[in-house]
Formats: structure tokens, sequence, C-alpha cells
């Protein structure tokens, strides 16, 4: 029982640092498939209104959100290229939600930093409270329900957004054909 105690832990502490940010590699991507649901909160948008993470999410079967907060995301400077050709190399759409107090300063970053993502603003900091990341940014591909599909950490150019592409492709291979 203890042995079967200590794996259970063990297992649950890798789900924990892959769904949460963690540097820890995807070597199974399809281990960490239909794990957590993304809270349904509220966010703003660009134009100033106000819209439901849930809402956004449940008009196409798969969604890449990318979590971060701007005030400690030196990395998004780097995989923000990656963001941008996610959609236009799998037809994903792709989101920024981002944790800060004022909408204003986060346009302001982001035209500064050249992140062209569509971008929402989780003023109240409740969604990134409910999924307790560890580390940011995150990219977290989930489906029309809201579970995560596949949670993938921070990717430092050159070989590991190769490796990105790769687990990418593994983990949507594994969600359209399910019995392969």
């Amino acid at each position: 029982i203890a042995v079967l105690l200590c794996l259970n832990v063990a297992l649950l502490a890798k789900i924990r640092g892959i769904t949460g940010g963690s540097d820890v590699h995807l070597n199974s991507p399809d281990l960490f498939m239909h794990r957590t649901q993304i809270p349904s909160g509220d966010m703003m948008g660009r134009d100033g209104a106000m819209g439901n993470l849930g809402e956004l999410i449940r008009h196409r079967p798969l969604t890449m959100l990318i979590f971060f907060s701007p005030n400690d995301c030196p990395t998004c400077f780097s995989e923000k290229t990656l963001w941008a050709r996610i959609y236009p190399e799998s037809g994903i759409p792709v989101y920024g939600i981002a944790s800060h107090s004022s909408p204003d300063e986060l346009w302001r970053w982001t035209e500064i930093t050249g992140i062209t993502v569509p971008m929402y603003v989780d003023t109240s900091y409740r969604i990134n409270a409910a999924m307790a990341f560890e580390r940011t940014p995150l990219k977290v591909l989930v489906d029309s329900t809201g579970y995560v599909i596949w949670a993938d950490p921070f990717r430092d150019i050159g070989k590991e957004t190769d490796q990105f592409w790769s687990d990418f492709a593994y983990v949507l291979d594994k969600e359209r054909n399910p019995s392969r």
C-alpha cells in the first residue's frame, strides 16, 4: 500500500508540474489529456467588452490558450513568434489570456512587444488563481468543453521550438484519431 501511495503521489506531482507550467518535458503528451478543466471566468477584450472564457472556446473543437502575466514574462518575447505561427500552420485558434490589473497597460505592453495573437485580460485574476500556474507562459490546448488536452511549458527558440511542433502534431493526431 505504501509503494502504491508513493507512486500515486509521484504521478500526481508530475501531472501537476506539467499542467502547472514547469519545465518538465512531455515525453508522452497523451498521458496528460483530459485531466483538468479550464474555469469559465470573465475577461475583457481589447475593445473593452466583457467576455467569458467558456464561451470563447465553446465554438471550436480545439483552441490554444496562452496564459501569462506581463509583469513576469520576459520569456513571452521569445515565444511570441511561435504563438503567431500556431493558427496559420494548424488552423487552431490562439488567444492570449493575461492576468493584469490594468487593461490599458496590457494593450500597451502587447503593442511594444509585438505580440499579435488576440488578447484578453483576466483583471480579477480568477482564471489564473483557479489554475494555480507555477510559471508562465503556458500554452494550453483545450477542447470545446474546456478540458485540457495538452499543456506545454515555455519553449526556447531553436531546437525546443521544433520539439513543440512534434509534440503538438502528436497530440492533435491522438485527439483526432483516438483509436491509434
